[in-house]
């Protein structure tokens, strides 16, 4: 009984640990990019009550946005650059297509 589980065990394939991993790495992106978003907004807002104004919030949050965005383009800049494939479009526009010359005639 034994022998037959380490059987079934080594024939897995370790493909979902592969995605997990991935998985697991963007996760870990978004939620850096969404930090750099959201700290410089919750650092104005302890400033605005320590100094007693109104403005370091919202200077703050939009700094942050401006730089999540910076963060989320380079994320994807270096992603397209590693996976050239990814991010083309699946049928060529330019490409003649049964259809279209189906329609042409």
């Amino acid at each position: 009984m034994r022998g037959s589980q380490d059987e079934v065990n080594s024939s897995k394939s370790p493909r979902p640990k592969i995605a997990a991993a991935g998985a697991i790495d963007w996760v870990s992106r978004v939620l850096a990019v969404l930090l750099v978003m959201v700290a410089p907004g919750m650092l104005g807002s302890w400033l605005d009550r320590q100094l007693a104004t109104r403005w370091c919030t919202a200077i703050g949050f939009f700094l942050g946005m401006l730089a999540g965005m910076v963060g989320l383009v380079v994320l994807v800049a270096r992603f397209q650059v590693q996976n050239p494939a990814r991010g083309k479009p699946l049928v060529d526009e330019l490409q003649e297509t049964p259809d279209r010359d189906r329609e042409s005639e």
